[in-house]
């Protein structure tokens, strides 16, 4: 993958991720949003959520996370928990049904 900003562990494509990855547009896509992610490039998302980001990377110290949008009916969400040891793809959708069952 080239040079990367931060280790990103072990990359792990949630389930219905793996499944569309057949189409060969969608697997270029989180290919492409992986690389980006890998250089800071963080995507679809708020300027803070980008500075939070940048000062995880910097002090070690929070998880890191990007929203990558593929057309206007699908995005994905790539996150690395804080340790670095395992970066996550899976659909926004199912991120945040993830998130709701959670609180």
């Amino acid at each position: 993958m080239g040079s990367t900003k931060f280790d990103l562990g072990i990359i792990v494509l949630a389930g219905e991720v793996t499944r569309r990855c057949d189409n060969k547009d969608f697997d270029k896509f989180v290919n492409n949003s992986v690389r980006r992610y890998s250089k800071c490039d963080w995507g679809d998302i708020s300027d803070k959520h980008k500075i939070l980001n940048n000062h995880a990377i910097k002090y070690n110290d929070e998880m890191v996370s990007a929203i990558y949008k593929y057309d206007d009916s699908a995005a994905i969400r790539i996150y690395t928990d804080k340790d670095k040891l395992c970066t996550t793809v899976i659909f926004l959708d199912n991120y945040l049904s993830l998130f709701r069952r959670c609180l």
